[in-house]
């Protein structure tokens, strides 16, 4: 992702990640890469208004139900593993709806259902389940610009708060000038707290 600068680059990316998908392998280890990706809110992207994080650019991409869609393509792909073989594929989508989903138990199940059926049958029925599981998904993500709102929000209270103490310990004290120049420093401090809300 070094050489990914533009939103609309990173969220190609991560499609063209998802629809190449392998295997339940590929699909774990690209799971617990998205998740770490999620969790690092240091990257941003430009999509020319706004500087948005890699969670921010993936909620607003199809990557996880274009995962999804591979998978269920894919067969005898299964997320469910028997007693005694490796949790991971399970563990790690789990992980990654924790991230972006409002009620992840219910995608997680939902996608099961859907790859464990997917192994079973290939008709009308299995279609329309598999986009009722799509709709579903795109139903259950966070929304992008309500992530981005929340994060301008807290950023502006932090500049708030910041303000407010500066205004506390303003002091004014010195010759007449000295005085004038400071309170005119201090009503610009209060506007720009004003300006704030």
């Amino acid at each position: 992702l070094g050489s990914v600068g533009t939103t609309q680059e990173l969220e190609a990316l991560l499609e063209q990640t998802a629809r190449s998908l392998k295997s339940v392998g590929t699909a774990t280890e690209t799971f617990k890469r998205w998740t770490a990706q999620i969790q690092d809110a240091s990257q941003r992207y430009d999509d020319g208004n706004h500087r948005l994080t890699f969670k921010q650019c993936f909620l607003r991409c199809r990557a996880i139900d274009l995962a999804v869609e591979t998978l269920a393509g894919i067969p005898g792909s299964t997320l469910f593993t028997n007693p005694g073989e490796d949790p991971a594929p399970n563990e790690a989508l789990k992980a990654l709806l924790q991230c972006c989903t409002t009620q992840p138990a219910l995608a997680e199940a939902s996608i099961g259902l859907l790859l464990d059926g997917a192994a079973l049958a290939n008709d009308g029925a299995l279609r329309n389940f598999k986009q009722w599981v799509l709709t579903s998904l795109n139903l259950l993500k966070l929304d992008w610009e309500d992530d981005l709102l929340l994060e301008e929000r807290k950023d502006m209270g932090c500049h708030a708060e910041d303000l407010r103490s500066e205004l506390a310990l303003f002091v004014i004290d010195g010759d007449e000038a000295q005085k004038a120049a400071k309170l005119k420093q201090r009503a610009a401090l209060s506007r720009n707290l004003v300006d704030l809300y």
